[in-house]
């Protein structure tokens, strides 16, 4: 995370929450919402943490007692988004793991290696061990310190694996598909759009560009000194959009060309299983797998890095006698808690209900408590940032565009922001009716 971010379970833009439309009218929305709400707020929240510091829990708790407002709720609700993202988060990065291992296994082995996703769906504590072996890997690199090198080296990978993306996607833009589901995920179907679209789709682009979950205000308070924060805004806004839309490029031809059905794309369980048969379909597919899966977990680990570093910023806000050693035993024993809880419980109901948890959860974190954090921190940002010290941040008298853009910037934050904030929750609680 700290950015954009790619999501194992849900592929960017194409993940199913609900009953909300996919397709051109979804894609127009989360775009225009993406560079309209979500840049503005991802560069509020990085100008909150220059001038508060890494934690939002104690910046919203000095908020309260300064305004005698109840801000630390906003604090509180940051924390548990965190925890239950990141529990089930950890479920899905164990099940990239799954088919890394399996991969690797069928390029050695004479025999065919089994890719089915129902191997993991039928066996509850397989998924635990491999949740496990997440997290142990977590709890050693921030123990150990090597975290910065780990992410100097996965940046490093990035021109590898966008060589790889390209050559993916011309064998998937070949699929006798792809002219259907072009015209599905670009042409603009208004008639299918309903109440929960809008905050549907604003919710989606607070996930990708991690907006709301605290750790950018962390991430702002180590930036360096020297960046201006617009231009890192922008810079994450683009690279996050278009990532999202090679993934649907990717990921939807190979579902539709695997099902023929385009809205069975948006089951994250199915893509686990249609992806690997596209990879055993195609020539050299064995090596791309284990590229493809490998380079997914690098991205899922490097996001789990980012919520167990906002969790600790916190916990050691509200237990300053806690070192940081014992703060990510503290997260990583409670995280695997409630990943136990998430997979375990369901599976002695039903083996293969654990998927729909994560799925429920997912909605609620992302579609509901998510746009509530996000609405909070932009208020704290206001209350806890003097006007002239935004203005300050925000304009570079060497970049005219920061000038240019300074008066629209206020008005986005200080009003179409949260309006448009509330009114997508508004919409959202309608369409449950």
């Amino acid at each position: 995370m700290g950015g954009s971010r790619s999501d194992p379970g849900r592929p960017k833009a194409a993940s199913r929450r609900g009953e909300a439309p996919r397709g051109g009218a979804f894609l127009l929305f989360y775009i225009l919402f993406a560079f309209l709400i979500g840049m503005p707020l991802l560069i509020a929240e990085l100008m909150l943490g220059r001038h508060s510091g890494p934690s939002p829990m104690k910046i919203t708790s000095e908020i309260s007692k300064k305004t005698k407002l109840p801000y630390f709720l906003f604090g509180i609700l940051s924390l548990i988004l965190c925890m239950v993202v990141l529990s089930y988060y950890s479920v899905i990065s164990g099940w990239v793991l799954h088919f890394v291992a399996r991969f690797i296994a069928s390029s050695v082995s004479s025999q065919d290696v089994p890719l089915s996703f129902h191997i993991l769906l039928d066996n509850g504590w397989l998924q635990i061990l491999l949740t496990s072996v997440h997290l142990l890997l977590i709890m050693t690199v921030i123990s150990v310190g090597v975290q910065e090198g780990l992410e100097k080296w996965i940046r490093a990978v990035v021109p590898i694996f966008l060589i790889f993306v390209v050559i993916i996607l011309y064998q998937t833009l070949r699929l006798p598909s792809t002219p259907h589901v072009l015209r599905f995920l670009f042409y603009p179907d208004f008639s299918k759009v309903n109440w929960q679209t809008m905050g549907r789709a604003l919710a989606h682009v607070f996930f990708t560009l991690s907006v709301g979950f605290g750790f950018l205000v962390s991430f702002g308070a180590y930036l360096n000194p020297d960046e201006h924060i617009p231009t890192v805004g922008f810079r994450i806004t683009m690279i996050d959009v278009f990532v999202s839309i090679l993934a649907l490029l990717f990921v939807f031809p190979v579902a539709f060309q695997m099902n023929e059905q385009v809205a069975s794309a948006t089951n994250p369980v199915l893509l686990f299983e249609v992806i690997p048969q596209f990879f055993q379909s195609i020539s050299a597919g064995t090596l791309f797998g284990i590229i493809f899966f490998l380079c997914l977990y690098l991205a899922s680990l490097n996001a789990s890095l980012a919520l167990v570093e906002a969790l600790i910023f916190n916990i050691q806000s509200l237990f300053p006698k806690f070192s940081r050693k014992k703060s990510v035993i503290a997260v990583t024993i409670a995280i695997f808690l409630l990943t136990c809880f998430w997979v375990l419980v369901p599976s002695m109901i039903h083996p293969t209900s654990g998927p729909e948890v994560l799925e429920f959860l997912d909605n609620i974190a992302v579609n509901w408590i998510l746009p509530v954090v996000a609405l909070g921190l932009l208020l704290t940002f206001h209350v806890a940032v003097p006007d002239k010290e935004k203005r300050e941040m925000f304009t570079d008298r060497n970049r005219f565009v920061s000038v240019v853009m300074e008066s629209h910037w206020f008005f986005v934050m200080k009003w179409l922001a949260p309006i448009l904030i509330v009114i997508a929750l508004v919409m959202q609680i309608v369409g449950l009716f």
